[in-house]
């Protein structure tokens, strides 16, 4: 009896872990690292980590406020960086943005720094980052006006983590959706941080 009851609480303990573990969300729900949820996939998408490995996602969170507004980088002619556009990215991106600015980031003239830099009770520095142009798209599409509402910056436009060439970066429009490509020192855009897990 006494052999049973410890087994039935080890796979208790293991039960809760698990729920625990694989709670899963809904678009628009609080996640415990504070954001708000934006996107769901049932299958797992790859996000490239810093470290070299890759961590196998299922979701994307968005930060439930504007950080700042800023500019996409410092330089005053151009700045050649590896960008991607696709779902998974942006963490990637935001990498290489602030390595490219080194000890010249800030948080007005580098939005992947900024993003770098956003932290809740719950998560750390260094895992929010800026979303690419497709994550960027993703976040209009599904809560788009919910983003568009709670803008307190007055800037309707969103700057992506990926570059269109040398001098532009793409951007998104908040109240209609639309991606052009802007000068990515002369314009200050809106900015909000975003996490996979």
């Amino acid at each position: 009896m006494r052999k049973f009851t410890l087994i039935l609480s080890t796979m208790l303990s293991t039960l809760c872990f698990l729920t625990a573990e694989e709670k899963t969300y809904n678009i628009g729900d609080t996640r415990p690292g504070g954001g708000i949820i934006f996107y769901v996939s049932k299958v797992a998408f790859p996000v490239p980590q810093l470290n070299g490995e890759t961590k196998m996602c299922h979701y994307l969170e968005v930060s439930p406020i504007n950080l700042v507004s800023a500019s996409w980088c410092y330089h005053e002619d151009s700045c050649d960086v590896n960008t991607s556009y696709g779902l998974g990215a942006g963490l990637k991106n935001t990498h290489n943005i602030i390595s490219l600015h080194n000890e010249n980031a800030s948080i007005k003239n580098c939005a992947a720094y900024t993003c770098s830099l956003y932290t809740t009770a719950t998560s750390k520095a260094g895992e929010w980052f800026l979303p690419s142009k497709d994550e960027l798209d993703l976040l209009y599409k599904n809560l788009g006006p919910m983003i568009w509402a709670s803008n307190t910056t007055g800037n309707n436009w969103y700057w992506s983590s990926s570059m269109d060439n040398n001098s532009n970066a793409w951007r998104l429009r908040f109240n209609d959706g639309n991606q052009y490509s802007r000068l990515k020192n002369r314009t200050v855009y809106s900015v909000r941080a975003v996490r996979a897990f």
